[in-house]
């Protein structure tokens, strides 16, 4: 089981834009540009502030583990939570860093999409040293691609 500072950084990985260091592949297209920028737009709005919308990014079944591992009463806490850690526990350089990285290729199987993470830029190579290959999860739901599961950066 993950550490709780452990997982908020995850929790915060999961949402980025996607951002594959030096060596990234073309730029996505399509329904695949579609997944990544859904990720990408969840990213932005925790960045606004906007924890109840966040939250709307994430499926139910998701959302019920995430309250759960954090202790929070509700998911608009666990973006709260995660904020505060993330001032805490980083410079504003790497916080920044951490919300930029993100996948950066996805690939879809009807209304399931891998998304797969390139190498993470410099500045976080010691903190997600094995970022490179990992994969999340998203759903298409209402016509919405939603985050169903979570990387394991660590």
């Amino acid at each position: 089981m993950r550490s709780p500072l452990t997982l908020l950084i995850v929790l915060v990985v999961a949402f980025a834009a996607g951002c594959g260091g030096d060596d990234a592949p073309p730029k996505p297209k399509g329904e695949e540009a579609a997944v990544i920028k859904a990720v990408a737009d969840a990213g932005a709005t925790f960045l606004s502030g906007d924890y109840a919308k966040t939250c709307s990014f994430y499926t139910v079944d998701l959302v019920v583990q995430l309250i759960k591992s954090t202790n929070a009463k509700n998911c608009k806490e666990v973006w709260g939570v995660v904020d505060t850690m993330l001032k805490q526990t980083n410079t504003p350089e790497i916080r920044k860093a951490i919300v930029a990285f993100g996948p950066e290729s996805a690939v879809i199987k009807g209304d399931v999409a891998t998304a797969t993470f390139g190498k993470p830029p410099k500045i976080l190579e010691k903190v997600f040293p094995n970022a490179k290959g990992r994969t999340m999860q998203l759903r298409k739901v209402g016509g919405r691609w939603i985050i169903s599961v979570l990387p394991a950066l660590g």
